[in-house]
């Protein structure tokens, strides 16, 4: 737990000065998911659930991995920049090649098709089963970065 807090205070995810409470999601969730309307409130306090604000905020900083869980077909059309590839459904084939890279960010960020999806969810219980204490969910998911007319990638190649 400290060393997630650590990695959300290093972001500035925890600037708001006031002291730290026993969870260490307590600042950093209120700040990260500022949006009262989403829709999994009972998943609130396994990881902080980030908006579109923060996913742009975050997005390029050094340290912060962008994790796709919709399916590699999905990925190799369309995809946020930079994000790698990790179906839910894959996930025992994929995660092996990813496990050093994943366990040195300082936050895996996780996204699928949007609020109705679980995708992300799924992927970040997943990536915590396996030991990683720093993800974070996208819950707008990739439907919200694409309309916001955010930069895209396509990889035509097998990841």
């Amino acid at each position: 737990m400290a060393a997630r807090l650590r990695a959300w205070a290093s972001l500035g995810l925890l600037a708001l000065g006031l002291p730290l409470l026993a969870s260490p999601f307590v600042l950093s969730h209120a700040q990260a998911t500022p949006d009262p309307a989403y829709s999994r409130p009972e998943l609130a306090d396994k990881w902080p659930h980030i908006n579109l604000a923060e996913a742009l905020r975050l997005h390029g900083k050094r340290g912060v991995v962008f994790v796709d869980g919709r399916s590699v077909a999905e990925w190799k059309v369309s995809h946020i920049p930079g994000a790698l590839p990790l179906p839910v459904d894959e996930f025992d084939k994929r995660f092996p090649m990813l496990k050093r890279r994943l366990a040195k960010a300082k936050i895996v960020v996780t996204y699928c098709h949007g609020v109705t999806c679980g995708l992300s969810e799924n992927l970040a219980q997943l990536l915590s089963d396996q030991g990683l204490r720093n993800e974070a969910v996208f819950y707008e998911g990739f439907p919200a970065w694409a309309g916001a007319g955010q930069p895209l990638e396509s990889s035509p190649a097998n990841p």
